[in-house]
Formats: C-alpha cells, structure tokens, sequence
C-alpha cells in the first residue's frame, strides 16, 4: 500500500479521515470489488485535505498491484444483462458532444479506450486508443487501439510529442495512481491549441451530496474525488485552461441499476423479467464533462 502524503490539487500535507474504509484484504482480494461485474460494492478509507477540501483513497495500492488487479477483476457471465446497448447510447450522444464542443480535429487519441466503444461511436480514422495491459494491438472499426504501458510507448511513431489535436479520456482520470505524471504526459503528446476532454464522477454534484456515504460513485477502483473546482485548479496547474464543463448522466440498464443500489444499500435486488431488465435509462448517478485546451 502507499501512502499520499501530498494533496493532489493544492499541495497540502495536512488531511482528515473523512469515510473510514469498507474493504479489508490483500491486493489481489480487492479484484472481485472491481469494475461493474464487482461482487459487493466497497472503497477504501477516503480522506479529505484540510487545506482546500479534495477528497481522495489514502492509502492507495501500488501501480504493479493496480495492474494485477484489473488483469484478475470479474468479467460478464452468461446471466449478466448485456451493457451494449446502454454502452452504445452513452458513447454516442459523447461522440455529438466533443465534435459539437471541440469542433475539427485532424488526429485524436481515446486514452484508457477499453474495449473501444467511444471509438466505435466516433467511427473516424483520424482515431487511435490506448488502454493499459500486455503489449499489443487490436483494430475497432477503422481505428487501431495500442495496448501496454503509455510512460513506455511515448515517443514511438504513433505516439509522438505534440502529435494530437484531441485527447479523450472517459472515466479514466479517477482509476489512475500517478495521475500528475499521466496528465503531464498527455499534455505533452497534444499540439498546442488542442483539446482534453474527460468525463469523471464529480463530488460536488447533487447525486453525491443527497447520497452522502452512499453515493454510487465511492468505490474501491476509485482514487480522487474531484468537484470541478478542484478539478480546473489541478488541471490549471498541469498547463490546460477549462473551456467548457457539462453534467453527464450514465446509461444502463434496468437490471444493472437495481443490483448497484441493492449493492450500494445492502438490499436484495428483485428479479425482473427479461424485457424490463434491458430497458436502458440515463441515470443522473452524479458525472461531470469538462474541455480542457493546451494553449497555444
């Protein structure tokens, strides 16, 4: 485990437990608690800086750990209710956006992609991913997708400095240790004039505040807790300027609602029948959209 001593936004050293931690094991046992097929929702302890208020996990698992356990986090069985759909109108009405909001682009990079589904919605060559995992390539649609380690790949043919006009990177920002120096570098592969958009859950907003502890988005996969103030301050300071921010809601599924707040509250989740289990609802479960923009 290690220790933040650090405020992430302001610098500050002086923080305050604010949720005592819900999960206890080691590393590896944390991955069945991860990702949206987790078995149980639980977070580790969450503290807060007396200095500006920014909330984040601390202690944190090692970036090494981080990997493995991702790498072993439970993936759909035959009796999940499949997310395509829900993945599908969400990507698409993001891809309506960052073209309304970023206008031309000649190159961009989805980064933290998965499994490629806001690539498959953007649908343009001009597009490539990243996603963190063994080395290796895979095509979705026209767009190639880049995996392994990005510190390692910076620098190579399709990742050269300064080489894109937009970056996205969509519930990425709050999975990431070391998120100053994967900001840092993220900075330096955009051209100067050119766009960040992230899309991350936003502490300020009225779903956490009425939730409390119980708000959806406190979970162990999640480090930093960003309001949109804290989130322009640390972006200010990493050499980007906000340019727009919007709410953004999240499409899923009925069944995947109701088994996250009956994980969520400790309640058992009825059964739905199969039609009513696929009906797709954007749900306001507390998201932000922001635009940042590298000066020129």
């Amino acid at each position: 485990m290690r220790f933040l001593t650090e405020c992430l936004v302001c610098l500050g050293r002086d923080f305050t437990t604010r949720i005592e931690t819900t999960f206890t094991g080691a590393p590896l046992d944390a991955a069945q608690f991860f990702l949206a097929n987790r078995h149980a929702v639980v977070h580790g302890r969450i503290q807060r800086c007396n200095h500006c208020g920014f909330t984040f996990t601390n202690p944190q698992f090692s970036p090494d750990e981080y990997d493995e356990i991702y790498k072993n986090a439970p993936g759909p069985s035959d009796s999940n209710i499949s997310m395509d759909e829900a993945d599908a109108r969400r990507f698409s009405r993001l891809a309506k956006k960052v073209r309304s909001d970023v206008g031309r682009f000649d190159r961009f990079l989805d980064f933290g992609c998965g499994r490629g589904g806001f690539l498959s919605a953007m649908n343009d060559p001009a597009g490539v991913g990243f996603d963190v995992g063994e080395p290796g390539n895979f095509s979705v649609g026209p767009c190639q997708v880049t995996t392994g380690r990005l510190f390692d790949i910076v620098g190579s043919p399709e990742f050269e400095k300064e080489s894109f006009d937009l970056i996205t990177a969509i519930y990425v920002f709050e999975h990431l240790p070391q998120l100053d120096k994967y900001v840092e570098v993220l900075r330096g592969l955009l051209k100067p004039g050119g766009h960040l958009v992230t899309v991350l859950p936003d502490a300020g907003s009225w779903a956490a505040k009425l939730s409390g502890n119980r708000w959806n988005n406190y979970l162990l996969e999640h480090l930093w807790y960003f309001d949109k103030n804290k989130l322009k301050i640390f972006m200010e300071r990493a050499g980007f300027h906000l340019t727009r921010h919007r709410t953004e809601p999240y499409d899923a599924p009925l069944a995947h609602i109701v088994r996250r707040v009956a994980q969520t509250y400790g309640l058992s989740a009825p059964r739905l029948g199969p039609v009513l289990s696929r009906v797709v609802f954007p749900v306001p479960i507390g998201l932000m959209y922001d635009v940042f923009k590298r000066p020129s």
